[in-house]
């Protein structure tokens, strides 16, 4: 079986065999895609992990079409203008069965009396229902100064390097739905500096470090039930799974 996750051949686990069983819940679809219904239509996703404090975290696969900035020259993420943003007019902008299923989750975020001290870092755990990704999910916990944020998530648990040898970029490159690429901030600051964020870069998908009160792509983050249900539908010719509502 091969593991989109990994890259590599993977021994096929008890009632995982996709050839005799159709997957039917989204938990069954690890480090594949799975399209949510956003106001303006079906919108992909990627089953980042099926294991974010035992419920499953959607990653969307393209930025939101608006850039933003973090904050206004202050690196905390718990309660900055883009936190803020995400958990008010980004929710609010669901359908109503589409905010029903999203689940309100622990993550870690730095804690503001910890900016400008080196490691060992200590998080907050707040609670959000929609969220960015930290560094550390990202499979970026080598970051001298930042926090250690959450646990990586099966989808970048990938060798950096050896994907980058393979593929010629890095796994967090990421596009627009018209194919450009762009940079997307993380959650996780640079505790060096009090006005910095990390974020990925346009060009490789590599790591950097850009101020709060500038502008970047965002791709939002949320949690939903393991058990809930998918179907397959067609889109474009395509056949892809959907959360079934």
């Amino acid at each position: 079986m091969f593991s989109a996750c990994s890259g590599e051949e993977q021994p096929i686990q008890s009632g995982q065999d996709k050839e005799n069983t159709e997957p039917s819940v989204v938990s069954d679809l690890l480090c594949e895609e799975v399209y949510v219904e956003e106001t303006e239509g079906l919108k992909p996703y990627i089953v980042a992990s099926t294991d974010y404090n035992g419920t499953t975290l959607l990653l969307r696969k393209y930025v939101l079409n608006e850039q933003r900035r973090m904050n206004d020259h202050y690196s905390s993420y718990e309660n900055c203008e883009m936190d803020k943003f995400l958990n008010t007019e980004y929710y609010d902008s669901f359908p109503e069965k589409t905010k029903e299923i999203i689940l309100e989750t622990e993550i870690e975020s730095c804690q503001r009396d910890h900016m400008w001290a080196s490691r060992p870092l200590k998080s907050n755990l707040i609670k959000r229902k929609i969220f960015l990704l930290s560094g550390t999910e990202t499979n970026n916990d080598d970051i001298v100064v930042a926090p250690t944020e959450g646990k990586v998530l099966d989808y970048f648990n990938v060798n950096r390097g050896e994907y980058f040898r393979e593929h010629g970029h890095y796994k967090y490159l990421t596009y627009t739905e018209g194919g450009t690429a762009q940079s997307w901030w993380t959650r996780t600051p640079c505790t060096s500096e009090n006005i910095l964020f990390y974020y990925f870069d346009f060009e490789d998908g590599s790591m950097g470090i850009s101020s709060a009160c500038y502008e970047s792509s965002v791709r939002p983050a949320f949690c939903i039930s393991n058990d809930t249900p998918i179907e397959k539908t067609d889109i474009s010719g395509e056949s892809v799974y959907v959360i079934k509502y």
